[in-house]
């Protein structure tokens, strides 16, 4: 029989619906487990607001009605990840992308949040053979989705370039949040936007750093 669970935490009140949930005593400490699954054995069709532990990534998700997806529960795992590009694959960045984030693994997206862009230790600065757009962060490479703001050309100029995107969107306008299907199990790399921007000459390093997330599909 379904029913409702309400615990308080400090000011917050938790609470659970579904089947399955079940009170837990050892000595002092008082908890509730939850219904569990894996991600290939969620509930087929959940209603709104469903929750459960997922043993595949590891933490508590909740349904989404609206959105059609499995939301983290509570505070989501920030991640960040650091990569120093040097000269000989930012020389090539126009046709072989650099692997920022690997591929999160079946049935995982990641979605960022922030990216930072800093070119380091330079003599010249590079020089693009067409408009010097830039490039950006892409699932897959430079035909997939772009997963940030983009760079900002830095590698032709020596300020900075932060871009942020809590929720990057699809060439439709869609959130990414609520499209997670089409960018599952793919890297986040860097490149730039077309073959026709590569970089003919210059010299340095671009330190990229990328905070994100990974969130079940």
């Amino acid at each position: 029989m379904n029913h409702v669970i309400r615990l308080a935490l400090g000011a917050a009140l938790l609470l659970l619906l579904g089947c399955g949930a079940r009170a837990q005593t050892s000595g002092t400490c008082n908890g509730i487990t939850v219904p569990g699954w894996t991600t290939s054995g969620r509930p087929t069709t959940p209603p709104d607001g469903t929750v459960g532990y997922n043993s595949s990534v590891g933490y508590c998700e909740q349904y989404s009605a609206s959105a059609g997806i499995w939301q983290p529960l509570g505070t989501v795992a920030v991640q960040v990840a650091t990569v120093t590009v040097p000269s000989a694959q930012i020389l090539t960045l126009s046709t072989k992308p650099v692997t920022i984030i690997p591929a999160p693994g079946s049935g995982r997206a990641i979605i960022v949040f922030f990216a930072n862009y800093e070119l380091l230790s330079y003599t010249v600065l590079y020089n693009p053979g067409g408009s010097p757009t830039g490039g950006s962060l892409f699932y897959g490479t430079n035909a997939g989705l772009a997963a940030d703001g983009g760079d900002g050309g830095i590698g032709t100029r020596t300020t900075p370039n932060i871009t942020l995107d809590s929720n990057p969107v699809a060439a439709n306008g869609t959130p990414l949040l609520t499209t997670t299907a089409s960018i599952a199990n793919l890297p986040v790399v860097w490149q730039l936007l077309s073959s026709q921007q590569a970089y003919t000459s210059g010299d340095g390093s671009v330190r990229v750093t990328v905070v994100y997330t990974v969130v079940p599909i």
